[in-house]
């Protein structure tokens, strides 16, 4: 009879064999990794593409409804700096508004929904002290009754400063809001500070502020909104000022010289040159890239047709490359120079390089 043999080797994975399929696992994931990444950010781009269309057709109910131009993306105070307007969000009992440093970013959210989410008051004139028209100094909503009646801000509230009790209610008509509030991630500096960014320790790190003719407290910037994209940054805004000479105001000369579009409208978020006209910060806002946006080189002169900006390293990422109309050759022509730009920084965080998604295309 034959004996029944046992094989008692072990039966598991040698070292070497490991060591091969864990290296292919790693070969795998190297090569996951980046597909989805990249699947992520198509994703992100798409909502952001979808939020530039919602914005687009808000804007044109807001001039339906309103019967005025596109909103504005800087204030119409022609004194340096241009960008000064006083405050919606004065605290109460304040007989004198903060004046702060507006930005595009700010005033799309103002014209679409409304400083205060309820509905815009639109930017049409209103008297101001002296009987001079216009919106710099008048979008403060009072809430003392120092300034007869309650204040003649473009917000401002009726608490009952003249005849009757107070109700609150809006002292000038207001219209839309022209996006769905609740489906648009709308924060302000003080909210995206402290919850993207930095702690609330370091926010005047995070959120630069200027110091010409404007609060430079962070705390008078905290209520600022601002729309975010897809991948969670502030859209930027401009207004074109349509028959301007041109391309883009040039702030390294006194007076500035004309443009149709102004760097200085989003200089706050992106920075600029600073220079002895130039009262914006010179980093712009950290979005965690740890670099300066490269839109900063905000000053350079209107492109030369004839000039390959391409091999200048210094025209990379500047305003004026990003806005020059490159199928326009004849003359210097900014792109929708008859309407607005829409500027996402895209994945990298940083306005001017080449994954910005904009509302043209080059």
């Amino acid at each position: 009879m034959r004996t029944m043999r046992i094989r008692t080797g072990a039966l598991g994975f040698t070292i070497v064999e490991l060591l091969v399929v864990i290296g292919i696992i790693g070969i795998l994931v190297a090569l996951l990794i980046p597909a989805i990444g990249a699947v992520q950010n198509s994703a992100k781009e798409l909502k952001t593409q979808s939020i530039f269309t919602a914005i687009s057709a808000g804007l044109e109910a807001y001039r339906n409804a309103t019967g005025e131009t596109y909103p504005p993306s800087g204030s119409d105070y022609q004194a340096n700096p241009r960008w000064k307007i006083t405050s919606p969000y004065s605290p109460p009992g304040f007989t004198t508004p903060v004046h702060v440093a507006v930005t595009g970013a700010n005033m799309l959210v103002y014209a679409l929904a409304g400083a205060d989410l309820q509905g815009t008051a639109g930017f049409k004139d209103v008297s101001r002290t002296g009987g001079s028209p216009g919106f710099w100094d008048d979008l403060d909503n009072l809430q003392d009754c120092s300034f007869g009646g309650g204040g003649n801000g473009l917000y401002a509230l009726d608490y009952g400063c003249t005849v009757g009790p107070a109700t609150l209610d809006p002292l000038h008509r207001r219209f839309g809001p022209f996006l769905d509030i609740n489906k648009t991630d709308i924060t302000n500096m003080r909210d995206y500070a402290e919850d993207v960014l930095l702690p609330r320790n370091d926010y005047a790190q995070s959120v630069p502020v200027p110091s010409d003719g404007v609060s430079s407290d962070p705390d008078d910037y905290e209520k600022q909104p601002f729309i975010l994209d897809g991948f969670g940054f502030p859209i930027l805004y401009y207004k074109a000022n349509v028959g301007a000479s041109g391309m883009m105001v040039d702030w390294s000369t006194t007076p500035p010289g004309s443009g149709i579009f102004d760097p200085i409208d989003n200089a706050l978020y992106t920075g600029m040159i600073v220079d002895g006209n130039n009262p914006a910060p010179n980093s712009g806002m950290d979005l965690g890239a740890g670099k300066n946006h490269p839109l900063k080189l905000a000053n350079a002169p209107d492109v030369n047709p004839s000039v390959d900006i391409w091999s200048a390293p210094g025209w990379q990422g500047t305003f004026a490359n990003l806005i020059w109309d490159r199928k326009v050759t004849a003359r210097n022509v900014p792109v929708n120079k008859d309407s607005y730009l829409l500027i996402s920084p895209g994945a990298d965080a940083l306005w001017g390089t080449d994954d910005d998604l904009t509302n043209f295309n080059q």
